[in-house]
Protein backbone atom coordinates (compact mmCIF):
# COMPACT_ATOMS: atom_id res chain seq x y z
CA UNK A 1 0.00 0.00 0.00
CA UNK A 2 1.91 3.43 -1.28
CA UNK A 3 1.01 5.70 1.86
CA UNK A 4 1.07 9.23 1.65
CA UNK A 5 -0.97 9.64 5.20
CA UNK A 6 0.41 7.33 8.57
CA UNK A 7 -0.43 8.46 11.95
CA UNK A 8 -0.77 6.61 15.19
CA UNK A 9 -2.80 6.64 18.29
CA UNK A 10 -1.76 5.26 21.87
CA UNK A 11 -4.19 4.96 24.63
CA UNK A 12 -3.28 4.39 28.35
CA UNK A 13 -1.52 1.12 27.68
CA UNK A 14 -0.04 -0.89 24.55
CA UNK A 15 -3.58 -2.91 23.84
CA UNK A 16 -5.29 0.44 22.84
CA UNK A 17 -1.92 1.37 20.23
CA UNK A 18 -3.06 1.84 16.46
CA UNK A 19 -1.71 2.60 13.45
CA UNK A 20 -3.25 4.73 10.68
CA UNK A 21 -1.82 4.28 7.12
CA UNK A 22 -3.66 6.09 4.33
CA UNK A 23 -3.32 5.83 0.81
CA UNK A 24 -4.93 6.95 -2.70
CA UNK A 25 -6.80 3.65 -3.21
CA UNK A 26 -7.79 2.83 0.58
CA UNK A 27 -7.42 2.92 4.18
CA UNK A 28 -6.25 0.52 6.70
CA UNK A 29 -6.14 0.47 10.71
CA UNK A 30 -3.29 -1.89 12.99
CA UNK A 31 -4.04 -3.02 15.99
CA UNK A 32 -1.26 -3.67 18.27
CA UNK A 33 -2.78 -6.88 18.82
CA UNK A 34 -1.34 -7.63 15.29
CA UNK A 35 -4.90 -7.76 13.07
CA UNK A 36 -5.24 -5.18 10.31
CA UNK A 37 -8.33 -3.70 8.71
CA UNK A 38 -8.74 -2.36 5.44
CA UNK A 39 -11.27 -0.09 3.78
CA UNK A 40 -11.17 0.58 -0.22
CA UNK A 41 -12.51 3.63 -2.10
CA UNK A 42 -15.37 3.31 -4.21
CA UNK A 43 -13.62 6.45 -6.13
CA UNK A 44 -11.42 9.25 -5.58
CA UNK A 45 -14.41 11.99 -4.59
CA UNK A 46 -14.47 9.78 -1.22
CA UNK A 47 -11.72 10.68 0.33
CA UNK A 48 -11.65 13.23 3.11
Amino acid sequence: LPQWKIYSYAGDNIVTAQAIYEGLWMSCVSQSTGQIQCKVFDSLLNLN
